[in-house]
């Protein structure tokens, strides 16, 4: 789970206004929030470094972050799935704006729902994901806390973090062969045997899952740890879902055991081939069974009919101008994506390094110098200097936010250098925090970094002295 510290309720994060927490994932906080500009709520992703991660690590956490919002971007609107406005960076950290569902996890949303009704609802889902699958995106974690229930029932799939796309044949997946990924509890075999190669089949395992515990009431496979469940995962099931009913066989039905059974085939290949096929069976179910009645009289069967005859008119009158409006919209949409597109693409992927200031040590003694974790600060001339591994070779732009004290009408200058090499000479044009940049060439590897504050000035009477305070530095890869 994420880590980081939630940024206070109410307060301005550019132009998002955050309302309230709604959620925290592995690589982030969301938050309810208001777009100011725009008008409109959004649900705000917020990343948030882990404590004591390597560089290494940072750089695939924030790949897997940006590839959830070019994913998600590259999949044309529908309904079924949850729509990327913009990903961006506000203050050092990367967020996603996406759209706001208004409604509960599948995992609440199902507590004393009938099968029926949550096979209906799955069903919607498989949909979706056929959609996804149709723009050759995989997501390999579809699990009830990945599944919004919205107004009038409507499932909306998120979090696409652990998405892979596989359009002609090409993964993009940022897992090395033999990482599992995803949770336990619904994952496929493939990917619990750590297969690098995952396709469609491993969404429709994961919805068969999804239908199981709607039967029996509680997954196929639970074990005591993480590990014990992937044992099981392997090992596959004979055990219908209307046998593993706390109740087994009351109420039981044959053929929904049938579909479920094969949709969590141990072999990809005796699955359905598509989450659509899987739709379409759970379709037929659904129409076919439903609870018998009395049988109608002729006279009721004959108005029936007729009125059924009017609804299906009316209901393709209706359908043709809702698919007009939809193209439209879906037009709109699409322009708007290639848009986030473009600026995704222009993003690097490689996250920006934040310096812990307290690791700063003084390499030329200034008297009264210090340092903390909020700021570096020179009282006298004097360096201070830090390592700092580089995780890949290339030109970083150094970014230090910096203020000082004003003596005699003049500002502090500091030099920065690299491994005692002059990087820049910096002059401050103001005694509030700013932002002051350079540039600089690194290769791979550990280096050190110094700042060196050379013109304090002093004089005891009248008391007239420059001081320099650093608040923060980063780097940043071109």
């Amino acid at each position: 789970m994420c880590s980081g510290t939630s940024i206070p309720q109410g307060t301005l994060f550019g132009k998002y206004k955050l309302m309230a927490e709604i959620g925290r994932g592995s690589m982030g906080i969301v938050h309810d929030a208001q777009d100011t500009t725009l008008h409109r709520r959004v649900a705000l992703k917020i990343m948030q470094p882990r404590r004591g991660e390597a560089p290494k690590d940072a750089v695939t956490d924030w790949q897997r972050f940006i590839q959830e919002a070019r994913l998600t971007a590259n999949v044309a609107k529908h309904a079924g799935i949850v729509t990327i406005y913009e990903a961006a960076v506000q203050d050092s950290q990367r967020y996603i704006a996406m759209e706001f569902v208004a409604g509960e996890p599948f995992g609440r949303w199902r507590q004393g729902r009938a099968a029926r009704e949550q096979v209906r609802l799955v069903r919607d889902v498989a949909l979706a994901v056929h959609h996804a699958h149709e723009h050759g995106i995989i997501h390999r974690d579809l699990k009830p806390g990945n599944i919004l229930v919205g107004k009038g029932g409507v499932p909306v799939v998120t979090d696409f973090g652990l998405a892979t796309y596989a359009r002609r044949g090409i993964a993009a997946s940022l897992t090395p062969t033999g990482f599992i990924v995803g949770s336990p509890t619904y994952m496929s075999p493939e990917q619990a045997r750590g297969h690098r190669e995952i396709g469609r089949a491993t969404d429709v395992y994961s919805l068969g899952i999804i239908l199981y515990e709607a039967v029996a009431g509680r997954p196929p496979f639970e074990g005591k740890t993480p590990v014990d469940t992937l044992s099981k995962v392997v090992e596959g099931t004979n055990v219908r879902p209307s046998q593993a009913a706390p109740e087994p066989g009351a109420g039981g039905d044959s053929a929904l055991d049938d579909i479920i059974m094969k949709a969590i085939a141990l072999e990809p290949k005796a699955r359905y081939a598509t989450a659509s096929e899987l739709a379409a069976e759970l379709t037929r179910w659904l129409g076919e069974s439903k609870p018998a009645g009395p049988r109608p009289r002729l006279g009721r069967i004959v108005a029936a009919t007729a009125a059924a005859l009017v609804a299906v008119g009316v209901m393709y009158a209706l359908q043709y101008r809702a698919e007009r409006r939809a193209e439209a919209r879906e037009r709109k949409i699409l322009a708007e994506l290639d848009d986030t597109r473009k600026k995704i693409d222009a993003m690097h992927a490689v996250p920006p390094i934040f310096v812990p200031l307290e690791s700063f040590k003084q390499k030329v003694v200034g008297q009264y110098n210090e340092t903390s974790s909020s700021k570096v600060s020179f009282y006298t001339a004097g360096q201070f200097e830090v390592a700092l591994a580089i995780p890949e070779a290339g030109t970083y732009e150094l970014t230090l936010n910096a203020s000082c004290t004003e003596a005699q009408g003049e500002f502090a200058k500091f030099r920065l250098t690299v491994d005692d090499q002059m990087a820049g000479d910096v002059m401050l044009t103001g005694t509030k925090p700013e932002d002051y940049h350079l540039t600089a060439k690194f290769p791979a590897g550990e280096h050190r970094i110094g700042i060196e504050f050379t013109n304090d000035l002093y004089v005891k009477e009248p008391r007239e002295d420059r001081n320099l305070f650093i608040h923060r530095l980063s780097l940043q890869m071109r």
